[in-house]
């Protein structure tokens, strides 16, 4: 009797250590928003406003980058459209 209680504390002992690993692991990995803003910057469209647009945006991404969102890593991808309808 005595070594089947020594057994399951043994084996319980191990589920926590394993628990415990795959916890720390989990947290090692970084949760992360990629979000893609995409302007007219340059091109015959670029004086509509675009460009104060992307300033707000990335003033807005800015902010979220510094602080994060509900855990998650903010990262801002930016591009120019260049006033083409195929980007």
């Amino acid at each position: 009797m005595l070594v089947g209680k020594g057994i399951r504390a043994f084996g319980a002992l191990i589920a926590a250590v394993a628990a415990l690993g795959m916890a720390v692991c989990a947290n090692a990995q970084e949760k992360k928003i990629k979000i893609g803003v995409i302007f007219d910057l340059t091109g015959p469209l670029a004086g509509g406003g675009s460009e104060l647009e992307y300033i707000g945006a990335k003033i807005m991404l800015d902010q979220f980058s510094k602080t994060g969102v509900e855990g998650y890593k903010v990262e801002a991808v930016y591009a120019d459209a260049q006033s083409k309808p195929d980007v």
